[in-house]
């Protein structure tokens, strides 16, 4: 049995059904049902085996050499066992089979797609090291419209069955409390409160004085877990012979499982778009919308970078691996407009979604001039501008699409562009495709503002 230890023990013997499996001696099988991948062969990526676990945070650029397609990803039992008792626990608490007497239903925190998926990641972290079953989020209360009440189902499957319980389960002590009394906590219960209400700009507790306790709790529970504070010492003990890197994307694969209505979007737009069967793409990703206001572009470290920014990069790379066909996920027009000047390329543009139109200034529900400034996401979603609904599946879709890529382009400052990668990642059998930031190497901490780019610290 590959047991997997918590903070507070073993799993009991009966629950471990799910995690029996024999390795025998086909590893690359083990990997094939781990990443849900159908062969373990992929064109240009480099294995995590064959390089330092976490060299994604040290560099902007990766490009792989150009490999024979017939080159297998190989990797050793001590590897494929480490990948799979990681697997195993995560997919056992997700799962309606979880039997833990301790349970954590975490409130996504809702900014932009990206930020909201990754609002997850720590609060898995959290689960894994203290062996709680992960029920089905809450619902959202932005990405909604009149048609749809926001339910975590009409976006991704669903994870272990929610229980009512008990709302005074959850510590209720009030104030910071430091992170050395939060690493002696044997069942990290001061946190929970946090994990299941953590808000930011859409905050319903009720009262102040439930506001300021709940509140009170968030530094210190996402520094428990933040990789630039504590190093690997925040990961789950099954996570430790696997990095950084390789944990949230497997966290984030898990989170980031389309539903049957979001799936069906998917395939519709690929089909609209001749999307080939190789993959043989580059994924480029041109962030506009908000990081061309000068209060979020400081905010997040980003700059405003034209489509013609992005091409000698892009040029490379389909010079490098014989691709001249390339997706373009935008939230600008300007950017679809720009790809005429580059006709030497087969350009992968959905026309059909509508860009900026109500993230402008001015009446709701209506286009407005393109004189009129963009605003935040954020705010878009809170005064109704833009429809909740479509927007999450847009941006899903633009996801998806990035990561089904032999090679990407863009830039990590941006939640998108490294959900897509670790998506990438995870899809090719843990195995690292070619790639190039513009302005930061690839980080995670979410909620806490440790990334470094070229404009200086972003909320990562």
């Amino acid at each position: 049995v590959l047991g997997a230890t918590f903070a507070c023990g073993l799993f009991p013997e009966q629950q471990h059904e799910l995690l029996e499996k024999d390795l025998g001696d086909d590893p690359e099988r083990l990997i094939s049902e781990s990443t849900g991948m159908q062969e373990i062969s992929r064109h240009m990526c480099v294995p995590i085996s064959s390089k330092n676990k976490d060299m994604i945070m040290d560099g902007r650029r990766h490009l792989t050499p150009e490999l024979d397609d017939k080159f297998t990803v190989k990797y050793s039992k001590k590897n494929v066992t480490a990948f799979h008792e990681f697997s195993s626990q995560l997919s056992y608490l997700s799962s309606s089979e979880c039997k833990q007497s301790k349970r954590l239903r975490i409130r996504p925190m809702e900014n932009g797609v990206g930020s909201t998926v990754f609002s997850l990641v720590k609060p898995i972290l959290h689960a894994m090291t203290y062996g709680y079953c992960i029920e089905t989020p809450r619902d959202f209360k932005l990405y909604t419209d009149e048609e749809n009440d926001g339910k975590w189902g009409r976006y991704f499957k669903g994870m272990s069955k929610v229980i009512k319980r008990d709302k005074t389960r959850t510590a209720q002590s009030t104030g910071e409390t430091g992170l050395e009394k939060l690493l002696e906590s044997k069942d990290g219960e001061y946190c929970n409160e946090w994990w299941e209400n953590q808000c930011d700009y859409f905050c319903d507790y009720g009262d102040s004085k439930t506001d300021l306790r709940i509140k009170s709790k968030r530094t210190s529970c996402e520094v428990l877990y933040s990789h630039h504070h504590r190093g690997d010492e925040m990961l789950p003990k099954v996570a430790k012979p696997l990095g950084f890197f390789y944990t949230v994307s497997h966290i984030v694969s898990l989170v980031f499982r389309p539903s049957a209505v979001a799936t069906s979007l998917i395939e519709q737009r690929k089909e609209r778009l001749g999307w080939p069967k190789d993959n043989k793409i580059i994924s480029l990703h041109v962030r506009l919308g908000d990081a061309c206001l000068k209060s979020q572009a400081d905010e997040h470290g980003r700059s405003c970078n034209q489509l013609g920014d992005y091409m000698d990069n892009v040029k490379t790379m389909s010079k490098k691996y014989n691709i001249s066909t390339i997706y373009l996920a935008t939230d600008g027009n300007s950017a679809v407009e720009d790809t005429a000047k580059y006709p030497e390329y087969t350009w992968l543009v959905d026309l059909e979604v509508r860009r900026e139109g109500n993230r402008r200034v001015g009446v709701m529900g209506k286009d407005v001039p393109k004189t009129q400034p963009v605003v935040a996401i954020e705010e878009s979603l809170h005064s109704g501008r833009v429809n909740g609904t479509r927007e999450f599946l847009n941006v899903m879709s633009d996801i998806v699409l990035l990561s089904s890529s032999t090679a990407m382009v863009g830039k990590f400052t941006s939640s998108i562009f490294r959900l897509a990668y670790m998506l990438n990642f995870v899809s090719r059998g843990y195995c690292y495709p070619p790639m190039t930031s513009l302005d930061s190497a690839w980080c995670f901490d979410h909620s806490l503002k440790t990334g470094v780019s070229d404009k200086g610290n972003f909320w990562c």
